[in-house]
């Protein structure tokens, strides 16, 4: 009878608890596996808004958005601890930079370069979701973006790249979102 009632939860996944579970079986068990793993996810996702802002606008604008990112209390607490914040915003903060370069590709980007990218971009946020239920965002967000930067910029020498990216675009949000109603 207990199975039908419904109870509220945090909203994390096991996709946290599962890489805890691999580094503990990789690198022998040790309690501050998770903390180690925060700690990681947090440098990472510095170098990650580095590169993002250093796609947008340069080497000054990376610079700058990651030090204002590290210097921001709220993450520089979280990634000392063994929340499921650090690798979320870690994975969150690749989507966005893999987004960043699905969006600034141009036609010299080769078609195994763009499907690649979608590649990266859908497990990336698969992984996402997996780790934490505020994530599934990313689908709805990840269209959107889309749509409306590229809308714009069609042409008909882009024809053809236009539509393989909208392919891509909605395979890879029917993927998550498959794994969002799966969760």
């Amino acid at each position: 009878n207990s199975c039908k009632v419904t109870e509220t939860f945090s909203g994390h996944f096991l996709g946290y608890p599962s890489m805890i579970a691999v580094a503990s079986r990789a690198l022998g068990y040790s309690p501050t596996i998770a903390s180690y793993l925060s700690l990681m996810a947090s440098m990472m996702t510095v170098v990650l808004v580095f590169l993002i802002g250093k796609l947008i606008d340069g080497d000054t604008a990376g610079l700058a958005a990651s030090v204002i990112f590290c210097l921001t209390p709220v993450f520089a607490v979280q990634g000392i601890g063994t929340y499921a914040e650090p690798i979320s915003n870690m994975l969150v903060v690749a989507c966005l930079l893999l987004c960043v370069r699905l969006l600034s590709s141009n036609t010299a980007t080769s078609l195994q370069g763009l499907l690649i990218n979608w590649l990266a971009l859908t497990l990336t946020a698969v992984l996402a979701i997996v780790v934490k239920r505020e994530n599934v965002l990313l689908v709805p967000v990840m269209v959107l973006v889309y749509l409306l930067f590229t809308l714009e910029k069609r042409d008909e020498v882009q024809g053809k790249r236009w539509v393989l990216n909208l392919v891509a675009m909605l395979i890879s949000g029917g993927i998550c979102a498959g794994f969002a109603v799966v969760q």
